[in-house]
């Protein structure tokens, strides 16, 4: 009987996009510039919960949509040898989450390119994901 050892694409961007940022407040001046970088990154984190609920209502093998979409982009976030891997660039508690929310978008715009080919433009799927998506992550990752 054989063991997977590795975790599933899927279940390795959720551990990457949910761990604790890692925040330290001496990189700070004061407490307030603190809490709102840490309000910010709070909200990075309903942007991938919210592009991740609508990967699993539009995207059919998100599994396979993720893994092929980390292996064949050149982000910082790949993965390498079934492994996630993310290269830091400036400051990673600021950045990590926003990496994991470019991968969902790309894969939503794949599935759609798949499931509609030229049928369905880019303007009525953006249409379509206004009315399901909240106006904060429509118009950050879609206008």
């Amino acid at each position: 009987m054989s063991h997977k050892t590795q975790k599933p694409t899927l279940d390795q961007l959720i551990d990457f996009a949910t761990a604790r940022p890692g925040l330290d407040f001496f990189n700070y001046g004061d407490a307030s510039s603190y809490r709102q970088e840490s309000r910010r990154i709070k909200t990075d984190l309903h942007n991938f919960l919210e592009l991740m609920t609508a990967c699993f209502r539009f995207v059919d093998n998100l599994e396979e949509a993720l893994t092929d979409e980390l292996t064949n982009s050149n982000r910082r976030l790949t993965l390498i040898n079934g492994r996630l891997e993310y290269c830091t660039g400036q400051y990673y508690p600021t950045e990590y989450r926003p990496a994991a929310c470019a991968v969902l978008v790309s894969v939503l715009w794949d599935a759609r390119r798949k499931i509609y080919g030229d049928q369905f433009s880019a303007n009525k799927f953006r249409d379509h994901l206004k009315r399901k998506l909240s106006t904060r992550v429509y118009r950050r990752y879609f206008q």
